[in-house]
């Protein structure tokens, strides 16, 4: 990790993993959000852990090439890259921070191959309740990575370590059956999608991966 100079993060949120990272080892991050609300709680945080000279974070697009982003060694999308609208331009962008061989990490939801046909109105569910654009099989997210000069180092499945079988996620799961019968669009469509991912992770139909990358061109 000491070799590690700068990072990205690709979807930062609030900057809970940046900050975590920059009091652990020595290094500088960026992270951008869509959010404004997102990136002014993120300044915030860094600055009560006195972390405003190695760490920033910025609002726009992740994919937005206009959008200036020191060089890094490596950038990371947590759970943020299923919400891509655009994933070529996504690898794209990571091609274009990232140093040559640098380091690539996604971690997010990945779909069985090949899809079973009663998985389907589950994940799509899924996808309309949390607004997922970008839902890949591994040997299509490879593909893609690959096509924008990015080289397959490992992947490991997540999925065993999740906790799928809280009391909470259960009443979750009811709620959502009772709520069934509203339009997808409703203020609680994120419920019934994520009912519909506890379902698809525990039957396997999606997987929750890390995939580790290298740019290679």
């Amino acid at each position: 990790m000491a070799e590690i100079t700068h990072i990205i993060d690709l979807g930062c949120g609030i900057g809970a993993s940046l900050c975590y990272l920059a009091n652990k080892f020595p290094i500088y991050g960026t992270g951008i959000t869509l959010s404004p609300v997102q990136q002014r709680i993120a300044s915030s945080r860094i600055q009560a852990f006195g972390l405003q000279q190695r760490v920033r974070c910025v609002a726009g697009d992740y994919s937005d090439p206009s959008i200036s982003l020191p060089k890094a060694d490596l950038a990371y999308a947590i759970e943020s890259f299923v919400h891509s609208p655009d994933p070529a331009a996504f690898f794209m962008q990571c091609k274009r921070v990232l140093r040559p061989d640098g380091l690539l990490l996604i971690c997010d939801d990945v779909l069985q191959t090949p899809p079973e046909p009663r998985s389907i109105p589950f994940v799509n569910r899924y996808k309309q309740g949390w607004k997922v654009h970008t839902l890949f099989e591994r040997h299509q997210l490879k593909q893609i990575a690959f096509d924008a000069g990015f080289e397959h180092c490992s992947t490991t499945d997540l999925t065993p370590h999740l906790e799928l079988t809280r009391p909470r996620d259960h009443g979750l799961s009811i709620l959502s059956a009772l709520l069934s019968w509203l339009p997808m669009d409703f203020c609680l469509g994120h419920l019934r999608g994520g009912s519909a991912l506890t379902k698809c992770l525990k039957q396997r139909w999606i997987r929750y991966e890390t995939t580790l990358f290298k740019r290679i061109k």
